[in-house]
C-alpha cells in the first residue's frame, strides 16, 4: 500500500518525493525539508504544480521529524553532502525508523569518489532485510538539453543512480 505520508530529507527541488508520491498514486502527504529557503519554496511549487499535498520548510537534514509506522522517508543525493558525523547520526535514525515500519530509500551519485562509505552501508542495509541496487537507463536527451549537457563537458547517454531500500518491515 501507498505510504500515509513521505518525509523527503534535503528535498531541493522536491523532485524525488513527488515522485514517489506520485508513483503511490497521488495519496502521501509530503513534507520536504532542506536548509536552503530557495529549494524550500521550489519544493513547495513542485508539489502545487503536480497537485500533490505537501509542505516543504527550513531545517536541517540531520534532525530528522518523528517518522512513524506506515510512512516513508527518501534522502535523494543529500546523504553525501553532510558531514560524516551528520550522516552517520541521519544514517541510524533512518535504520531506526525502518526497524519501526518505516519504509526507507536512499539515493546517490554512482560515483565512488563522493561516497566512500557507501559500501559499509549497504552492507548495513542487506543486514537489515534491505537491498542496495545500481540503476543504469539509457538516456535520449532533448536537443537543448544534449547542448547543454556537451557545452559542460559532459556526456549523459545514459542516467545512472545507486539505491538502498529498507522495506520497513518491523523486527
Amino acid at each position: 500500500p501507498p505510504p500515509s505520508s513521505i518525509v523527503d530529507i534535503g528535498c531541493g527541488t522536491g523532485a524525488a518525493g513527488a515522485a514517489w508520491a506520485l508513483s503511490a498514486g497521488g495519496t502521501p502527504a509530503l513534507t520536504g525539508i532542506d536548509r536552503h529557503p530557495w529549494a524550500v519554496d521550489e519544493a513547495r511549487w513542485t508539489y502545487r504544480a503536480l497537485g500533490l499535498r505537501g509542505t516543504a520548510r527550513p531545517g536541517d537534514a540531520s534532525r530528522l521529524p518523528a517518522l512513524k509506522a506506515g510512512s516513508a522517508a527518501i534522502a535523494a543525493y543529500v546523504l553525501n553532502e553532510l558531514p560524516d558525523d551528520a550522516r552517520t547520526r541521519v544514517e541510524d535514525q533512518l535504520f531506526a525508523a525502518a526497524a519501526r515500519g518505516v519504509r526507507v530509500l536512499m539515493l546517490e551519485p554512482i560515483a565512488r569518489g563522493i561516497a566512500p562509505w557507501w559500501d559499509d552501508t549497504a552492507r548495513r542495509a542487506a543486514g537489515a532485510g534491505g537491498r542496495a541496487d545500481e540503476w543504469r537507463f539509457e538516456a535520449d536527451l532533448p536537443p537543448l538539453l544534449h547542448t547543454l549537457d556537451k557545452a559542460a563537458g559532459l556526456n549523459h547517454r545514459e542516467l545512472t543512480v545507486r539505491s538502498i531500500w529498507l522495506p520497513g518491515t518491523p523486527a
